[in-house]
């Protein structure tokens, strides 16, 4: 018991720095300050005000990252709101968007990502001031709902501007090396390396498979009672083939000519050991539970893995009793925000709404 929670404190640490904005209190906002959307010519005073307010941390702060994360998405180019002087550019306020489906309707919501202030105009209000004049613009373009995966920090701030608890995004545990995980906490903490390059030749593979179209139809059917992302060959092609911060991999179960079963997952290292984590599974019927179950244990044995985690309504529900449903929470907290919609009660907790992993890790 002793080693379960210490590995449930070091995945919740995993998870709760996934989102690491620096807030400004909120107080006067000065008079010499201009509000304007960004376009695509402040990218690079962007970046660097990035790299002043936040340093490179675990993201590094480039054009490239901005325009894959901000202008490339599939679901729509983000909402940038900027703050200026007469100096430049001195805030930023970034909501990415996100669309999600169920039976009934198709929603269309942004997340509340990158946001730094000068640090010569921290403490007069501008977080609030940004995040309120955007939610405005959202509200006019029919954006439905704002959610965001804060750290303490920025979610004191949140509540100050009403933003409501979701809650945590269940995540699911199970140690496959139980003597390796103990042996690594009994270790010095490790650091996990640098971003490896674009992309793996399993996601293109699976990508190209002329049964994804089919599989994705199955899937969206089979979850009809769920809201989950909206996800289409592009989104997925952008979220997991083009992605520059992160390295992902995938496998399948092909039978009979057709693309039966998909699981995107990447490999991180914390001081547990090697996390296998599991970020979207697409499956056509729930008959293909136990082959996605061998499926998950053939990866974790080829790549050496640690202990895996998947989150919300992935293996734990495909594969009920062999994911071990921590007594702890290790998900990241999730605050959800309406703008459009005057009733949100669908996406507070996670009853209902589904979002994977890889819906809500890296931004």
């Amino acid at each position: 018991m002793c080693v379960f929670a210490a590995v449930c404190d070091c995945v919740a640490e995993n998870y709760d720095t996934m989102n690491q904005p620096m807030l400004a209190d909120m107080t006067v906002v000065s008079d010499q300050l201009r509000f304007r959307m960004a376009d695509e010519s402040d990218i690079p005073a962007i970046v660097d005000l990035l790299k002043l307010g936040l340093g490179e941390s675990r993201m590094p702060k480039s054009e490239r990252y901005w325009r894959w994360k901000h202008v490339d998405n599939p679901f729509g180019q983000s909402y940038n709101l900027l703050a200026t002087d007469d100096t430049g550019i001195v805030g930023i306020r970034s909501f990415m968007r996100w669309k999600w489906r169920s039976r009934e309707r198709e929603f269309d919501s942004v997340r509340g990502v990158d946001t730094v202030i000068h640090p010569d105009y921290q403490g007069q209000g501008i977080f609030g001031k940004l995040t309120l004049q955007l939610a405005r613009h959202c509200q006019d373009q029919g954006v439905d709902f704002l959610f965001s995966t804060p750290n303490k920090g920025s979610n004191r701030a949140y509540t100050k501007l009403g933003w409501k608890e979701a809650g945590r995004l269940p995540v699911s545990l199970k140690v496959v090396r139980p003597f390796s995980l103990a042996l690594n906490l009994l270790r010095k903490p490790t650091t996990e390396p640098g971003p490896r390059p674009t992309g793996d030749g399993s996601v293109r593979y699976y990508l190209n498979s002329a049964g994804l179209p089919d599989l994705l139809a199955a899937h969206d059917a089979l979850h009809k009672q769920e809201i989950i992302a909206a996800h289409t060959l592009k989104t997925l092609q952008w979220r997991y083939q083009e992605c520059p911060v992160a390295q992902y991999h995938a496998s399948g179960v092909e039978r009979g000519g057709r693309l039966r079963a998909l699981l995107f997952y990447r490999m991180k290292q914390s001081r547990a050991g090697r996390e296998l984590r599991i970020t979207d599974t697409f499956i056509e019927t729930h008959a293909e539970g136990k082959e996605l179950e061998r499926l998950v244990k053939t990866v974790a044995r080829e790549q050496q893995a640690t202990y895996i985690t998947t989150g919300s309504f992935g293996l734990a529900n495909i594969i009920p009793g062999w994911l071990t449903l921590p007594k702890r929470e290790l998900g990241p907290i999730v605050t959800i925000h309406n703008i459009a919609m005057s009733d949100v009660s669908p996406f507070t907790g996670f009853a209902g709404w589904s979002p994977s992993l890889g819906d809500l890790e890296l931004f």
